[in-house]
């Protein structure tokens, strides 16, 4: 795990006196699409030798559009060229690319997870951090989790040498181990409550994450998420956002059915307040619950 990151994050949370935090993943479940799949086809139109690297992946996209492959193979393949493919490429251009690419993606958001930090973010009498935990590069995460008001970005780390040139190697732990990520900064920030603590994520790399927070929020999960909510595990809300018909929360029930709630039941008091009646969303006062 990336030690001296997560030392720098629990200085910084300590600092703005974090006691209540939204965790967030951004690829697939606030943005739309991946970073780092922006970043490797960037790469690969300035770079063209690295362009038989990419070809595979760009394949397997359209193949996943196709709806031929699942999109872990995608994912799979991402991973696997990444060393390859970020090898010897200017840091300092990545981030420039980074700059730009967030200035035309910045709005290609789902609706759901945006507002709920839009809310987050104007509430002054008990403020809530956002901090956003993500596998792409920092360099990459940074200016797009600067557009979404996010106080703190905990990215994958890529080694650069002296010269500031990328050797391909990295550390990924801020993809895949989200979970231990949260234990670290639990124990560093005793004063954190974890009971009113949200987590966002839409794959089972954040189910670690879903698990440190008193309330956790799956958006438009994969199979193996939404496999984990049906399994046995009433804690997870899960949100269906971005569909013709809106936006819809649903919780498992007792059967393992998935039972469609109001934002009430799906977040802490504070933020289900002043958050806003979404298109599609169900009305407050045909939920069942007893918080209204």
């Amino acid at each position: 795990m990336q030690s001296n990151k997560i030392r720098e994050v629990a200085l910084s949370l300590r600092a703005l006196k974090a006691k209540k935090i939204i965790f967030t993943d951004i690829d697939g479940t606030i943005y739309q699409w991946q970073l780092l799949i922006d970043l490797v086809l960037v790469i690969a139109k300035h770079y063209p030798k690295k362009r038989p690297v990419v070809q595979p992946l760009r394949d397997a996209i359209s193949s996943y559009r196709k709806r031929v492959l699942p999109f872990s193979i995608v994912i799979n393949i991402l991973i696997s060229i990444i060393p390859e493919v970020i090898r010897g490429v200017d840091k300092k251009r990545v981030t420039r690319f980074a700059v730009s690419r967030a200035r035309s993606v910045g709005s290609r958001v789902y609706i759901f997870p945006k507002t709920l930090l839009d809310v987050a973010r104007s509430i002054t009498a008990d403020p809530w951090l956002i901090v956003a935990i993500t596998g792409s590069p920092q360099e990459v995460a940074d200016p797009f989790c600067k557009q979404l008001g996010v106080h703190v970005t905990i990215g994958s780390f890529y080694d650069s040498d002296k010269k500031g040139i990328y050797t391909g190697e990295r550390d990924i732990d801020s993809g895949i181990n989200k979970g231990a990520i949260l234990g670290a900064i639990r124990d560093a920030c005793p004063e954190i409550d974890w009971a009113s603590c949200i987590a966002l994520g839409d794959s089972e790399h954040d189910i670690g994450m879903h698990d440190e927070c008193g309330y956790a929020i799956a958006v438009n999960p994969n199979q193996v998420s939404l496999e984990h909510v049906r399994g046995n595990c009433r804690k997870i809300s899960v949100v269906r956002d971005g569909q013709k018909s809106g936006v819809q929360i649903f919780k498992r029930s007792f059967t393992g059915s998935l039972n469609e709630i109001c934002v009430d039941c799906a977040l802490p008091r504070d933020l289900a307040e002043h958050f806003p009646d979404l298109p599609g969303m169900l009305k407050r006062q045909k939920c069942d619950c007893k918080l209204h």
